[in-house]
């Protein structure tokens, strides 16, 4: 059965390089440190650029949900992110730095430790009723904003920006009911 991640229940935590806050929607196995999880999503809002924080042995994702956009240096070459960007992926064992474009940038962060988990990251914009299957181990679906509904057993249960909804392949298909809705959607394989 989905697990619904409400925004009230993620927890807020400095970056592991004091740089930041981040708003942690999930980490696994629960309990687990910044050096131990198999896997993080989390949410950041960036007021200044600076040097990424290594993540020795983890993949990392980054998509901007909010403000102008971000400039990374990575291997010697500048990619400049917005929210009409293709999702960054890239090592955590890269040395990455960023420059804001013009002003604080909202940022959705997806790491996986690489010898444990892969994952896959994509931007999803859907209307009318859904149906949200995934062969993944996990599928974690996260309301940028909009408006949605969770088709649960005992009836619709809202969604509203920042909840997040979590979902193994044993469970039957999310089925959403949107208006107009845009949402992350991260896919995560164990690597057996």
């Amino acid at each position: 059965m989905p697990i619904v991640i409400a925004q009230t229940n993620q927890l807020s935590m400095r970056w592991k390089n004091g740089g930041g806050i981040t708003r942690e929607i999930i980490r696994a196995p629960q309990g687990s440190s910044l050096e131990s999880f198999d896997w993080r999503i989390s949410i950041a809002t960036v007021h200044q650029g600076g040097a990424f924080s290594i993540f020795p042995g983890i993949d990392r994702s980054i998509a901007i949900l909010d403000g102008q956009g971000i400039a990374l240096t990575h291997a010697g070459t500048v990619r400049q992110l917005t929210q009409r960007s293709d999702i960054f992926s890239f090592s955590g064992d890269d040395e990455v730095d960023s420059a804001l474009i013009a002003g604080s940038i909202i940022d959705f962060n997806v790491m996986t430790r690489r010898d444990v988990y892969r994952h896959q990251v994509q931007r999803l914009i859907q209307t009318g009723k859904t149906t949200i299957s995934s062969q993944a181990d996990l599928t974690m679906l996260y309301l940028i904003n909009g408006h949605c509904m969770l088709d649960e057993p005992h009836g619709l249960r809202p969604l509203h920006a920042g909840d997040a909804v979590l979902f193994n392949a044993g469970d039957a298909p999310c089925m959403l009911d949107t208006r107009c809705a845009e949402l992350m959607q991260v896919q995560l394989w164990h690597q057996r």
